[in-house]
């Protein structure tokens, strides 16, 4: 479990399902780059979605 960047808001919790990748880069608001994300759904709002893993911390 990860913090939550981009499906929600920072602090929420984030339960990881799966990781795909290589994907297009994308650069999160923290200024890294990546292109491998991870599927799975916010803790506090059910939403189910791709993060890129530099939006989760933790």
């Amino acid at each position: 479990m990860g913090t939550l960047g981009d499906l929600g808001y920072p602090g929420q919790k984030f339960d990881a399902i799966r990781g795909s990748g290589p994907w297009d880069y994308y650069r999160c608001d923290n200024g890294v780059t990546s292109n491998f994300w991870i599927y799975g759904r916010n803790v506090a709002t059910n939403v189910v979605g791709w993060v890129p893993d530099c939006n989760l911390t933790g």
